[in-house]
């Protein structure tokens, strides 16, 4: 019964439009309240979810991802992208996608590449040729790339909340991030030519060679993070300041874009998103205590097991609720609030934590492209002056593309799974 108000008073908030944090608080202290805990508890509680070395690397990668995107890294990546690209048909549309594949490997955030590429971008496709909507839907879609390949916010959340190796799920992240863009550049191809596409421009030999020294140090940075991280010379908190100081580095001395004035937005920035994060956390290892306290997780998964015991229908009725609640519900708070009550299920079956932390995350980014709360999506047709449903409707074959790698990586655990184990993990 007490289990019973516990989440339909979480689900009234959630309905009613309480910030999630609050959402997750107000149950708790019900709780507290109604079984007499001494609230002095929730404080105690919500301090030791974040005071965990890991958690640190949450606002050094905030930070980093902030400064690499005022510090003119975003323009040499694009130009870089032309490069590649080069005189194909839908080229710029394509240059959308491979220049989010490289920002992924800086950010690690999909609404940083969004606003990043997006304000360049966006403008050049439509006066390029393209249309408004289709423009916002490439920039929107390519974004979801960024929390996949490594490094990534999302995956330093779900390894703090899982305890699964923060190193594994970067190397994890990679094979599938790679898959999203090129099943997007395969689509953007194969629309080129009944969309009358524009046909980008030729590349030199002597530009790309410029293009790519201009870049490299930008390129460099994830090898640096992921070979360190490798061999042992620092963690991944500690990844998190050599990629804050890489990204100070390239935007004070090497590029020389980045100004002592510049610093007051950043940090206040990176600040207040650290927070948002920070908040969540706190207040959600309360609420995960309360679900532990009365069983929920493993009253779940006996729910979930009586619909099937086949790993594969389990799979795919969680793919479908956590796409569900992608549509009105932001990355962070969705992954906080189902990790727990989703994993010992998945566990029952066999699944690895590492291989659904994959799944999850992809299911989650897909859901910030689709309306009505994908704060991609959102961010890109603001810069783009489009509606988002007209956007979301010029993205469709794009999402579904999306959704096919979604499935295969889900039912062929081995495009996650590889290079983690080959490198031991």
């Amino acid at each position: 019964m007490l289990a019973t108000i516990f989440i339909l008073s979480f689900l009234f908030c959630l309905i009613i439009g309480v910030p999630i944090s609050l959402a997750l608080a107000i149950p708790t202290v019900i709780y507290f309240y109604w079984v007499d805990i001494s609230l002095q508890m929730i404080p105690a509680r919500m301090f030791a979810g974040l005071d965990t070395f890991l958690m640190l690397a949450i606002p050094f990668f905030m930070f980093a991802g902030r400064v690499m995107n005022d510090a003119g890294i975003t323009e040499r990546i694009v130009a870089f992208s032309k490069a590649i690209t080069g005189a194909t048909r839908g080229g710029l549309a394509k240059v959308n996608v491979v220049a989010n594949m490289f920002m992924a490997g800086i950010s690690g955030s999909a609404t940083a590449d969004a606003a990043a590429i997006g304000s360049i971008l966006i403008p050049a496709m439509k006066k390029d040729g393209y249309s408004d909507v289709y423009s916002v839907a490439v920039t929107a879609i390519s974004s979801i790339i960024g929390p996949i390949i490594p490094p990534s916010i999302v995956f330093i959340l779900y390894g703090a909340l899982t305890g699964t190796s923060v190193i594994a799920l970067f190397l994890a992240g990679i094979v599938p991030g790679i898959m999203l863009g090129l099943s997007f550049i395969v689509v953007i191809h194969l629309q080129g030519k009944r969309l009358n596409f524009p046909v980008g421009e030729p590349t030199s030999l002597r530009l790309f060679g410029k293009t790519m020294i201009q870049s490299a140090f930008s390129m460099a940075v994830p090898l640096v993070i992921l070979g360190g991280l490798l061999g042992g010379v620092f963690t991944p908190t500690e990844s998190g300041a050599i990629a804050s100081f890489l990204a100070m580095f390239a935007g004070f001395v090497l590029y020389r874009q980045l100004k002592g004035r510049h610093m007051w937005g950043i940090l206040q920035s990176s600040a207040l998103d650290t927070a948002n994060v920070m908040i969540l956390v706190a207040t959600s290892t309360v609420f995960s205590w309360v679900l532990a306290a009365e069983n929920i997780p493993t009253a779940t998964a006996k729910l979930l097991l009586a619909i099937s015991h086949n790993p594969y229908v389990l799979l795919l009725f969680i793919n479908v609720l956590l796409l569900f609640l992608g549509t009105f519900m932001d990355t962070f708070p969705a992954m906080i609030i189902t990790t727990p009550v989703l994993l010992p299920a998945v566990k029952q079956l066999g699944v690895d934590p590492l291989h659904f932390g994959i799944i999850m995350t992809i299911n989650l980014m897909i859901g910030a492209v689709t309306p009505p709360v994908g704060l991609c999506i959102y961010i890109a047709s603001s810069i783009g002056k489009t509606t988002v449903e007209a956007a979301a409707w010029a993205m469709r074959w794009l999402f579904l593309a999306s959704i096919v790698v979604l499935l295969a990586v889900t039912y062929i655990p081995w495009f996650s799974m590889s290079v983690p184990r080959l490198f031991g993990y």
